[in-house]
């Protein structure tokens, strides 16, 4: 369990300094590796989650990409973590995604979804 959260820890800090590094370029520049981090807290409940994704395609308003999800539940004492290959739909006041489980890229610790979808849009 402690090896467990240990192994999520590092990954979390790595996704946190790769999207830092990203961040730190020139307003206007176009990065050379296009790396966006998310992260989120939840509480009570003692969830922290973060999600970092390299974007490999755009065709149009569909972009294609790989992800890495980190999760630790503080109250449980327990963590996950999976590999995800995302599509995703950008349109001028919405945007639609797709996020499937990749188990062959990385070893999954925990039960995540192997399936998740989301939209958001703008009134």
């Amino acid at each position: 369990m402690l090896m467990r959260r240990m192994q999520l820890l590092t990954m979390m800090l790595a996704m946190i300094a790769i999207g830092s590094a990203v961040a730190q370029e020139p307003v206007g520049a176009e990065p050379e590796l296009t790396v966006t981090l998310s992260c989120s807290g939840a509480f009570p409940s003692g969830a922290v989650s973060c999600f970092v994704e390299q974007r490999l395609l755009t065709l149009g308003p569909f972009e294609f990409s790989l992800g890495v999800d980190a999760a630790v539940f503080l109250r449980d004492r327990d963590a996950d973590i999976a590999a995800y290959g995302t599509a995703v739909l950008y349109r001028e006041n919405f945007t639609a995604w797709i996020e499937l489980a990749l188990p062959e890229v990385l070893d999954f610790i925990g039960r995540p979804d192997y399936l998740r979808v989301g939209f958001s849009t703008r009134f």
